[in-house]
């Protein structure tokens, strides 16, 4: 019965995927233009062509969305099916990527078979409403017409193909949708397609920018440049000037998104993309006051990603345990994360430290998810992390502001993407570039834990990695159980270090590696300021300054350790003082541990620091803010068609539709659904604060210790395990990929089938991969393996 309730929503999703395809092929043609039944659908002073345009492409996503929420929830008791083997035939064929490869991988990341399908087919829908748009504007005059007029026409023509391309354009940009439900792409992925997107159509854009502007120069007949140009309103009610703003807010946006500036500034980048969409947004409705409608379908999705994701901002944790690493300039964070969150490996999150800036968001792979812990490995690449490192080497405390996790997304009650696609393979190869490599390390890290518990069944039989860091610190990220698996004779696990450049591996022998993740973890201790302190917390009215915040770290068995209470006697518990050991010859200060607290953490003005918050709870939550938006967006829809008519001016109307719809759509689920939910929480918490109850007290803990046990060191150029024989050799040099993976496939039974390939780490070193994939699998015979290749590199 599950089966087919599952088949009968995956045709539904499939029937509301077609209509809107269908849609977008009738809407330009003369028979659509021409027919009276759309008009006869108005509601209100809505007319009845928007009417049907908010159904078709509105009503249909709406519709899909709530399927596919269904269809997980149908799909979630059950493991993930293995594909047949035509399926995966014709996934083979669609991932084989065109020559000439390394060109193609150089210039936008490679393209497969599948991909180049699909731009093929956004050029035949863009040929499909050109050659409508033309035939209508020109219509039969073309001879009649001198040749500026034409040059008009066809500037108009491009003008009306910005409708099919906007609509898909942000389909691609939200964090939670129904295309990850459905196909398992990652965000890289989906804002990859998002950037080809944006290319097309700022093309499109521009073409009819031009057309104009050489109209309009040229023409005798069309009053002159700067008339035309400086007009805000002209006969047919279009704003001119309003056009060109939004065409000069795209440009703008357009270059400070190409790859070359965004990588080098993104901050620039990331304030400008900001910016300059809500201005290109509300100067096209200005310019042209249906473009709402065409703006809409996919922004309507995004607009629901930012109401869940606004309740999950508001919430303010801080950092729990932090390392820094010197000569590697990498520094390894841990947050903790609330029970009801799901943490799985391939996951990333955007972080906020409102102590560096409240306006810049950046995003960061998960490293490790045990024990309800969220583990990050932060590189010193731009003022940002090298701010967010700075501060953690002074041990000052940072609060931060997360959003995520994202991908392999999970709310209270089902999976909501596909299951993990490494635990579809028997044997994996990853590659991975210096920190580049923590995606890979999660999945690690989960197998190993998953392997401890006796739960092997279902995980890959043999992994290979590969590692090449360019200096020796990074590999501090690297676990303890991982290496010590690692040495273990047929184990499941082959690791190979490669040193690539800097100093040699010998250069630094002995130097000790401590490990990156433990089961330990700190917080921060507020030192008690006695009458007589002279530091300089103590002389400004009580603000203590960085240097009275000490890291402490806890063992598990740190919790039966006595400590003094305030009253002089001994106990055991969570609460009291602790007691650190001040210089020697001096009695141990006494340090009080306070409640998280930090006023203006949170734009809601509160101030408890909790642990990472949920975005969402449960699927009917999910589908509550999906309905709300949509419902917001179509009475603001209502609102602002009648307002415009009465008899106002088309850039007033375009403007009004634009901050309506903005206004209710982003409104109505944040304030009905997404803020009660995290209200609630959090009055909760900070009730049982005021308690004292235990699950608001933070757990006393040991002071923080400089001399910790190492359980890593490099030895002769080996990395070794203390306490046991199992040591790694650091190779120099950079690896051959393509022999690794020959060398791989020689080891592997005939009956593995597929290898999975999975990358990691800097731009160069997802080509190298990529190509040594395509080459092997393109001179591969039909019984031969095949390597699939999964790229989990955050891109900026």
């Amino acid at each position: 019965m599950a089966a087919l309730a599952a088949l009968a929503l995956q045709a539904f999703i499939a029937a509301c995927g077609l209509a809107f395809l269908a849609f977008l092929l009738i809407q330009p043609s003369d028979k659509y233009d021409r027919s009276t039944v759309p008009d006869s659908l108005a509601i209100s002073e809505l007319e009845g062509r928007s009417v049907l345009e908010m159904v078709m492409t509105w009503g249909t996503v709406l519709a899909a969305t709530l399927a596919a929420l269904l269809l997980r929830r149908a799909l979630a008791p059950r493991p993930a099916a293995a594909p047949s083997a035509a399926l995966r035939k014709v996934e083979r064929a669609l991932a084989w990527q065109l020559p000439p490869r390394a060109f193609l991988a150089n210039w936008c990341g490679g393209l497969s078979l599948g991909e180049a399908l699909l731009v093929l087919a956004w050029l035949a829908l863009n040929g499909w409403w050109l050659g409508f748009t033309l035939q209508r504007n020109l219509d039969k005059a073309l001879d009649s017409l001198g040749w500026q007029e034409r040059v008009g026409k066809a500037g108009l023509s491009f003008g009306q193909l910005l409708a099919p391309n906007l609509m898909l354009l942000f389909m691609p940009v939200p964090h939670t949708s129904l295309f990850p439900w459905l196909t398992g792409l990652s965000r890289n992925q989906l804002i990859r397609y998002h950037r080809w997107m944006g290319h097309g159509t700022m093309w499109i854009l521009t073409t009819h920018a031009v057309l104009y502007y050489v109209y309009w120069a040229t023409s005798s007949t069309a009053g002159g440049f700067w008339d035309n140009f400086s007009l805000w309103r002209d006969k047919s009610e279009v704003s001119n000037l309003a056009g060109s703003l939004a065409f000069f807010f795209g440009l703008a946006l357009w270059a400070t998104a190409l790859t070359w500036f965004r990588r080098r500034f993104y901050t620039v980048f990331f304030r400008f993309h900001i910016v300059c969409f809500a201005g290109f947004f509300l100067l096209s409705c200005a310019h042209y006051s249906r473009c709402w409608l065409y703006f809409a379908p996919g922004l309507l999705l995004y607009a629901a990603d930012l109401a869940l994701r606004a309740g999950q901002l508001g919430n303010a944790t801080t950092v729990t345990a932090a390392t820094v690493e010197e000569h590697a300039a990498v520094a390894t964070i841990q947050m903790k994360a609330d029970k009801a969150l799901a943490l799985r490996p391939l996951q990333e999150v955007w972080l906020m430290v409102p102590s560096i800036s409240r306006f810049q968001w950046h995003p960061f792979t998960v490293a490790g998810t045990a024990d309800g812990v969220l583990t990050l490995h932060v590189k010193r690449y731009g003022p940002f992390t090298k701010a967010l490192l700075n501060g953690l080497r002074r041990r000052r405390p940072t609060t931060v502001r997360v959003a995520g996790p994202i991908g392999c997304e999970t709310t209270a009650d089902c999976q909501l993407l596909p299951t993990a696609s490494w635990e579809r393979h028997e044997v994996l190869v990853l590659f991975g570039g210096g920190v580049g490599i923590t995606a890979l390390l999660s999945m690690l890290r989960a197998m190993a834990e998953r392997r401890a518990a006796g739960q092997a069944a279902s995980l890959p039989r043999r992994v290979y990695c590969i590692w090449a860091a360019r200096t020796l610190g990074e590999f501090k990220s690297l676990d303890a159980p991982l290496l010590d698996a690692a040495g273990q004779p047929n184990s499941w696990l082959q690791l190979r270090l490669h040193h690539t450049v800097g100093q040699s591996a010998r250069s630094l022998d002995v130097a000790p590696l401590a490990p990156a993740m433990t089961a330990r973890f700190s917080f921060v201790e507020r030192a008690e300021r006695r009458s007589g302190d002279t530091e300089d917390g103590g002389a400004r009215g009580g603000q203590p300054s960085p240097a009275s915040f000490k890291e402490v770290q806890m063992t598990k068995s740190d919790s039966a350790l006595e400590r003094s209470s305030a009253d002089g006697s001994t106990s055991s518990g969570s609460e009291g003082l602790s007691t650190a050991r001040g210089p020697a010859g001096m009695p141990p200060r006494r340090r009080v541990v306070h409640p998280h607290r930090e006023s203006g953490a949170s734009p809601y003005f509160w101030s408890l620091l909790r642990p990472l918050q949920p975005k969402s709870f449960g699927a009917a939550h999910l589908a509550a803010v999906y309905v709300l938006t949509y419902l917001g967006a179509f009475c603001a829809a209502l609102l602002a068609a009648s307002y415009a008519s009465q008899n106002v001016q088309q850039w007033q109307a375009g403007m009004l539709y634009c901050g309506l719809l903005t206004a209710m759509a982003l409104g109505l689920p944040f304030g009905l659904a997404v803020f009660p939910v995290h209200a609630a929480r959090y009055m909760r918490a900070a009730a049982a604060a005021r308690r004292g109850g235990p699950e608001a007290q933070p757990e006393l803990v040991a002071p923080f210790q400089d001399e910790v046990d190492e359980q890593l060191l490099l030895d002769r150029g080996t990395l070794r395990l203390r306490g046991s024989g199992a040591a790694l050799p650091v190779q120099g040099g950079r690896p051959d990929f393509e022999g690794l993976l020959r060398e791989v496939n020689e080891e592997c039974p005939p009956a593995c089938g597929t290898i999975g390939v999975y990358v990691g780490g800097p731009k160069g070193l997802n080509t190298a991969v990529q190509l040594a994939v395509s080459n092997l699998n393109a001179r591969r015979s039909t019984a031969s393996t095949y390597f699939e290749l999964h790229r989990e590199t955050v891109e900026l």
